[in-house]
């Protein structure tokens, strides 16, 4: 173990750095620290630096085993360890167990402690568009005025961008973000500085006022000029091109911008850049065909909703869409047609059983056309009822992967489930139509009552998993692998089948069992 004194002197200096606003370097100085077994009076120091610097991932691996112990008799999480855990978890992509535990915790904490839980949940709410529910949990944090420094410029960032962009209250998203300029170009207080100048002109743009939107956007220019961060300069730079398709002289030039910007975007993996460029230059235009698009390839509910009501109704939506990945062929047209939902294709016989796990990672894969999932993300949307655990969930992914793949490459299917960095995508080299119903829906938690199922029987589904796959197989075999009785067997595989984990086939001796 490294000594706690070299690790304190290395979170002091991640942390002089975060203060800075040099997260870049901040992240080589985690990296010294690597994943080292550290003091628990330390844990929460170094998970809150750590989602301070963007490390999401990171953060889960250091307050997962807290959190969700292996094993029992251990010392219980604290109120801040689950706290920052569920934020962590929520940047991940793991929205829905975030929220989860964030509830959780507020009916166990006392009252002093609810306005931060309340930003965080906020936070992590905002960051999935859900722009409406974030306000409630943000207004009340910031009306209680136990927030201080750093964290009260956040509430008042993600409460001015939840007002704006939620329920249209521009004019207190206005008088909130004014302040924080003031604040924080007193203060010296990059990052917030300049989040707050990118929130005005986007609170302009959504008034319909062109010249405040440029004033605000000259003054984050000179800002960007000084700062040495493309990422912000990129920002400033779309958020300008936004003001300027109000006006009918600028919006042309204006669009073409933007689909550079959208480009740029997607090289820096800033995935709410990306939407952003398609999504408020359609809803202002009212572009009929972008709302469709946006509607089918955007995950939240919340979003969807605002895309039905500019369309009209939902009963305006096609009930099916067609998504079109890669190029054309030499015939202009695409050369596999595939139904996301069952599978069928204009190419092979085979299609997928819905429900499995292979046509539950397409499908998962298809949830949003702008965002490349991370792996919690995919978890999430195949096994919405089970929490994170980032030692085991990825393999199960991965392998879930490796069989999707195979059975593409074995049905001379030409559809690509292709990973960069942790990002997971659907590509398809000779093109192809993704047929995507309207009303698809990701699968749904199970109640407390539902998930009521003992580890010993969910440790040998995954035994099961890992020897046959999705291969059907018998009790026979099933107690040969876990090497206890068929009776035994028997009885777990009834357990494992009330619960969905896996499928019988046929009856009697012929019976047979596949992993769900």
């Amino acid at each position: 173990m490294i000594k706690e004194t070299r690790i304190v002197d290395i979170l002091d200096q991640i942390e002089r750095e975060i203060d800075k606003g040099s997260i870049a370097r901040a992240r080589i100085l985690f990296n010294t620290l690597g994943f080292r077994r550290v003091p628990r009076n330390l844990l929460l120091r170094m998970a809150d630096l750590s989602r301070q610097a963007r490390l999401h991932e990171r953060t889960v691996r250091i307050l997962h085993p807290v959190v969700r112990p292996a094993k029992e008799g251990l010392v219980p999480a604290t109120p801040e360890e689950k706290m920052q855990y569920a934020l962590a978890l929520g940047y991940s992509g793991s929205v829905l167990e975030s929220a989860r535990i964030f509830r959780e915790v507020l009916s166990e904490v006392r009252e002093t402690q609810t306005p931060q839980i309340k930003l965080f949940l906020g936070a992590v709410l905002c960051r999935r568009w859900d722009f409406e529910s974030a306000v409630g949990p943000l207004d009340d944090a910031i009306a209680s005025g136990k927030l201080m420094g750093q964290q009260k410029l956040d509430g008042e960032l993600y409460l001015a961008s939840a007002l704006m962009h939620g329920p249209g209250q521009i004019a207190k998203a206005e008088v909130l973000l004014e302040n924080v300029i003031k604040q924080t170009h007193l203060e010296n207080s990059p990052l917030a500085h300049k989040e707050a100048l990118q929130l005005a002109i986007q609170a302009q743009f959504l008034k319909r006022d062109w010249e405040k939107a440029k004033q605000y956007a000259e003054r984050a220019q000179r800002v960007a000029k000084t700062a040495d961060d493309p990422h912000f300069t990129l920002y400033v730079d779309y958020r300008t091109a936004l003001a300027d398709v109000l006006k009918p002289s600028t919006r042309k030039e204006a669009l073409v911008d933007l689909e550079r910007f959208k480009q740029q975007f997607m090289q820096a993996g800033i995935w709410d850049g990306l939407r952003g460029c398609d999504y408020w230059p359609a809803m202002f235009l009212k572009d009929e065909a972008k709302l469709i698009h946006l509607y089918f390839g955007t995950v939240s509910e919340c979003t969807k909703a605002r895309i039905a009501k500019a369309l009209g109704g939902k009963e305006n939506l096609p009930e099916v869409y067609e998504w079109r990945l890669g190029a054309l062929g030499k015939s202009g047209k695409p050369k596999l047609t595939f139904d996301v939902t069952t599978g069928k294709n204009n190419l092979s016989r085979e299609e997928l059983v819905p429900g499995q796990v292979k046509q539950r990672l397409i499908e998962a894969l298809c949830s949003d056309f702008y965002v490349p999932p991370r792996v919690p993300t995919i978890f999430e949307y195949m096994y919405p009822d089970e929490p994170f655990d980032p030692q085991t969930s990825p393999p199960r992914i991965h392998m879930a992967f490796q069989w999707l793949r195979g059975w593409l490459e074995a049905h001379k299917i030409p559809l690509e489930a292709k990973e960069d960095h942790g990002r997971f995508w659907l590509d398809s080299p000779a093109g192809a139509v993704l047929r995507i119903e309207r009303d698809q829906m990701p699968p749904q938690p199970r109640s407390a009552a539902e998930r009521v199922i003992s580890k010993k029987v969910r440790s040998y589904v995954e035994d099961l998993r890992g020897r046959f796959g999705e291969q059907a197989f018998t009790v026979s075999e099933g107690a040969q692998l876990l090497d206890v009785s068929e009776r035994s067997v028997l009885r777990y595989l009834n357990e494992a089948l009330k619960f969905g984990r896996i499928k019988r086939e046929g009856a009697g001796p012929s019976t047979q069992y596949r992993i769900g």
